[in-house]
């Protein structure tokens, strides 16, 4: 198997000074899907710009590289702290701050709009990248996500970090399970749950606990309704990480936002799941610019 951090197209996310748009733009290849964030490029059409949460090597978007490669063109790079982009020291990394990079790296890549679409973390992060550069969207998707950080939201993350430093890998994977999947997903992919637990180890949970900082921070709440772009948002009906009552204070912030409601899911949406809702996404997202 090639070992794709060294594809040709792949891009680590740097920190600013090695961001800035001093060269030609380079000709959008298609890339193999390693990590965090998929930045979805076609010749003469929209582009669809997909970002999730998880740090680990091979998160939900790998699964969809088969159905997205059919339509659109694939850059790779990640988050700050996740991934193979830097993981710089410090208290946290803020939303804006990840909004702000990404965006570097987009008109480093002269691409000009584009479809955008946040999974859990990267919803958020897309919240915060479509108040600061909601021209540059055509339609928003926002999956399994939050408005804000609630309490209960603050004391899963504190559960984690606890849980790390008493019983590390094992332990957090222990309360990590019910809340992460579906009722039906843990006793039909053991493997599976075997091979995400290998990812996680793999983690550099410094950078996971500044990425938790930032999240903490996050309230869209008052700037929701500012947006004023074409939205759909996903969510599961099992899902207690980012629960259903948050997916509906978005709708009821975002003008014209059409909900639609996955069965049997949770935040870590199945392939199958996906496969249903994500291929027709961007035409169900409501034109509401007039």
């Amino acid at each position: 198997m090639q070992n794709e951090s060294s594809h040709p197209s792949y891009v680590p996310l740097r920190q600013p000074a090695s961001l800035h748009k001093d060269s030609v733009c380079p000709t959008p290849r298609l890339t193999a899907i390693r990590s965090i964030t998929n930045l979805v490029i076609r010749s003469n059409v929209p582009s669809w710009y997909c970002s999730t949460a998880s740090p680990c090597p091979r998160p939900p978007w790998t699964l969809l590289l088969p159905i997205l490669q059919t339509q659109y063109r694939l850059l790779r790079f990640d988050f700050l702290g996740q991934g193979q982009s830097d993981r710089p020291a410090g208290e946290k990394y803020t939303l804006t701050e990840q909004a702000d990079m990404a965006m570097q790296l987009i008109d480093h890549l002269c691409i000009e709009r584009f479809y955008l679409v946040g999974l859990s973390y990267g919803g958020m992060v897309a919240q915060h990248f479509a108040r600061r550069f909601r021209a540059r969207i055509l339609k928003l998707i926002l999956a399994s996500t939050l408005a804000w950080s609630d309490e209960a939201s603050q004391r899963i993350s504190d559960s984690w970090i606890a849980a790390h430093k008493a019983g590390g890998l094992d332990l957090r994977e222990t309360i990590s399970i019910p809340r992460l999947f579906s009722s039906r997903f843990p006793a039909a992919n053991s493997a599976m749950l075997e091979g995400l637990k290998q990812m996680a180890g793999m983690l550099d949970w410094n950078a996971v606990v500044r990425l938790i900082n930032g999240v903490k921070e996050h309230d869209a709440r008052n700037w929701l309704h500012t947006l004023t772009v074409p939205t759909l948002i996903l969510v599961g009906n099992e899902d207690r990480l980012t629960p259903r009552y948050q997916a509906e204070l978005i709708q009821e912030r975002l003008l014209g936002a059409k909900l639609e409601v996955i069965p049997y899911a949770m935040s870590c949406i199945s392939k199958r799941q996906k496969h249903s809702a994500m291929p027709s996404a961007a035409s169900a997202a409501p034109d509401n610019r007039g």
